[in-house]
């Protein structure tokens, strides 16, 4: 019925078979956790795009405050210097002056606004939102009108800087777009 030859191809036959199958499993998992980790540098690589994106977009709207900010300390100091003007002489304050109420509330909100911006990004602006709060608390104390407009014209100087140390990170940033962490 079955001899030794007939058996042994049989034997041969179901062997390669099962060696051929289990290497054809093994070859199917390693494509799959090549692709696997494929995936997940794509997907890495993916959030790290739209975080530097999204940092960009941060940094626009960083900047847009602070010329915001620029333009409120600069019409409220100019209300504060000709209400000083028209409190020692008899002139009038212009109209195209902004009305005190306008200024003020203009600066503060341009204030913490800034400041709010500052908070929502990382190192390295902490510093400057205590450098902002600190110059609205020093014109706030302030002993007289003069002191507060001498500290008015300070803050700006020191926005300015703010303003090009943002741009400077801002460049940085589109620079360092999409590119791996640690490259």
């Amino acid at each position: 019925m079955w001899d030794a030859s007939d058996l042994i191809t049989l034997i041969a036959g179901l062997v390669g078979a099962v060696i051929g199958g289990a290497i054809s499993l093994v070859g199917q998992w390693i494509s799959a956790e090549h692709q696997e980790r494929s995936q997940r540098r794509e997907w890495a690589e993916e959030r790290s795009r739209w975080a530097a994106e999204r940092r960009l977009v941060d940094f626009k709207d960083l900047l847009e405050r602070i010329e915001t900010l620029k333009s409120a300390v600069v019409k409220f100091r100019i209300r504060k210097a000709h209400e000083r003007r028209s409190s020692i002489s008899d002139h009038a304050i212009p109209e195209h002056v902004a009305s005190g109420d306008e200024a003020r509330s203009g600066f503060e909100e341009a204030v913490w606004s800034t400041r709010l911006s500052i908070l929502l990004l990382e190192a390295p602006f902490e510093n400057w939102a205590t450098k902002i709060k600190d110059w609205y608390f020093k014109w706030y104390i302030a002993d007289d009108e003069d002191e507060g407009i001498e500290v008015l014209l300070q803050f700006e100087a020191e926005i300015e800087e703010f303003r090009h140390f943002t741009a400077d990170q801002y460049k940085l940033a589109l620079t360092d777009r999409g590119q791996p962490k640690g490259s």
